[in-house]
């Protein structure tokens, strides 16, 4: 399988995914290089073989039910609470379960395979804080979470982690070896549900990769969507995606030629 045909895979979960969007009228966004792809590419990001989508926490519990219920049989919505007792990260995913990203190996197993198929991200969004400096405390704490997740993985990969990392990662992790996943997921849920009740000046995606969970992002850019061509159909990203992407990449009308924040997960 090349990219080209593996961007088609995921150009079509996308698709079905926003047909269910439409049809019980919840508010989703394209979110990291899917928006950037909409917004300079009309497409996907040459090197790019992911799909990322933004909901707001009000509507995710909506979407993850109707998921459940409308998705065809070739594809299925796989929780953080789907790999129970393990831990693999906190990303909802939509998964092609006709297709594999490789072979399976012994951590693919771990997880019963669940982590192995063509898949789009779901991120939620939360609001978070009035000032950045709380920003960072309320970040702190969903890391702390993430470090005792780890716990429960089938192993840590810290071969890019500084030695600070790698000392901060070991005593989380084993700390949260020693708590069961299911009480975490639920500290992580009240945590969520406490910063959420009500509007606040910024949010954050409190399931993103970690160097990107702090992010100040204004919470006035997603109370709205505008609409961008992606291939041969329309996609909403929201109404203040120019400041999204420029506090997320900068110039992003200049291409970085797949350096900078691009995470590979599928391989020719």
């Amino acid at each position: 399988m090349t990219l080209q045909e593996y961007q088609d895979i995921l150009f079509g979960i996308l698709c079905v995914v926003d047909d269910i969007c439409k049809k019980n009228h919840i508010m989703y966004m394209l979110h990291g290089g899917s928006m950037l792809g909409a917004v300079r590419n009309h497409d996907f990001i040459p090197w790019d073989d992911d799909v990322d989508i933004i909901v707001w926490q009000k509507d995710y519990e909506l979407l993850c039910a109707k998921l459940r219920e409308q998705l065809p049989q070739h594809l299925r919505i796989v929780t953080p609470n789907d790999l129970l007792p393990n831990f693999f990260d906190f990303v909802t995913r939509v998964q092609d379960i006709r297709y594999t990203v490789h072979e399976p190996a012994e951590e693919d197993l771990f997880y019963e395979n669940k982590q192995n198929h063509a898949f789009i991200d779901i991120f939620q969004f939360v609001y978070s804080a009035n000032t950045k400096w709380q920003i960072k405390w309320i970040a702190l704490k969903h890391k702390i979470l993430y470090g005792f997740g780890m716990g429960h993985r089938y192993r840590i990969n810290s071969e890019k982690y500084t030695w600070i990392q790698k000392c901060q990662t070991k005593f989380l992790s084993s700390i949260g070896a020693t708590i069961d996943m299911g009480k975490i997921l639920k500290w992580r849920n009240r945590l969520i549900h406490k910063q959420g009740k009500s509007p606040k000046r910024y949010c954050m995606s409190v399931n993103s990769p970690l160097r990107g969970i702090g992010r100040p992002y204004e919470s006035e850019w997603y109370y709205d969507v505008c609409y961008m061509q992606f291939r041969n159909r329309q996609f909403p990203v929201p109404r203040g995606y120019d400041s999204h992407l420029t506090l997320q990449y900068g110039n992003y009308m200049v291409p970085d030629k797949g350096t900078g924040e691009y995470v590979k997960h599928f391989i020719e």
